[in-house]
């Protein structure tokens, strides 16, 4: 964290890839707050709190990386101007209006932040992005998140986000289940317990087997989950947790 808190970031964001032998960010790779990008900023606030906060260069980057989310990754959809993170790809970093299940860790770290003293506009930021990834589910026939979801930003559009085939699949993430957690104990909002309540409907209705969850391969159909027969070690560590902490 030393190391990387001295190279030269985008307003506090990294790519993903780091040369192991120059020790240098690959500047091709892709900022996201995503599959391979999203644990550096979760981690950036917990290993602050969790030293006491006496890290003065964690809470730094973890600041500038939230600024920098919102000027380069906060982009609203249409028609319905929904929050969503974009990522910048390739040497260019060109805006790319796709969001991973992943990045839905963020409303919960954002709402842990301001409990801990970050600023208070950061609640805002989580309460839409929070709404934004719980539709992602909701909208969704099973009640279940696809892996990645594209945003339609145009104006005229009908469907503020679409998923693409080989996207549809769920893999038991439990990102958005526990920023549900984080924004209920933060606000006691019911509303967070009664989307968990569906998303543990769903999981229960098309994930559960006979000896246990396994991930499917399509969210966009109720009848044609196409299960994987492949269950996530993290799904009892962290789904079951978090769910039976605020929903029963």
């Amino acid at each position: 964290m030393d190391h990387i808190h001295k190279l030269k970031k985008l307003d506090g964001l990294v790519p993903i890839f780091i040369n192991a032998q120059t020790g240098q960010f690959r500047q091709h790779s892709t900022i996201t707050l995503g599959a391979r990008g999203d644990s550096y900023y979760e981690y950036l606030l917990k290993q602050w709190i969790q030293m006491g906060k006496t890290e003065k260069n964690l809470m730094d980057d973890y600041l500038e990386a939230v600024s920098g989310m919102e000027f380069h990754l906060a982009k609203r959809s249409h028609p319905s101007k929904l929050l969503f993170f974009a990522e910048l790809h390739g040497a260019s970093k060109s805006v790319v209006n796709k969001m991973d299940e992943l990045t839905c860790f963020m409303p919960g770290t954002l709402a842990l932040g301001v409990h801990n003293g970050m600023p208070g506009h950061h609640m805002d930021i989580a309460k839409e992005l929070l709404n934004t990834c719980a539709l992602t589910w909701l909208k969704q026939p099973t009640k279940l998140a696809p892996e990645i979801t594209y945003f339609n930003v145009a104006e005229g559009n009908e469907e503020d986000f679409f998923v693409k085939n080989n996207d549809a699949h769920y893999l038991l993430r439990p990102e958005t289940i526990e920023s549900l957690w984080y924004l209920y104990h933060f606000t006691g909002n019911t509303t967070y317990q009664d989307w968990g309540w569906e998303m543990f409907q769903g999981i229960e209705k098309h994930c559960r087997v006979e000896n246990g969850y396994t991930t499917i391969g399509n969210v966009k159909s109720a009848t044609a989950t196409k299960p994987r027969d492949r269950m996530e070690s993290l799904f009892f560590v962290r789904n079951f947790k978090i769910f039976f902490s605020f929903i029963f």
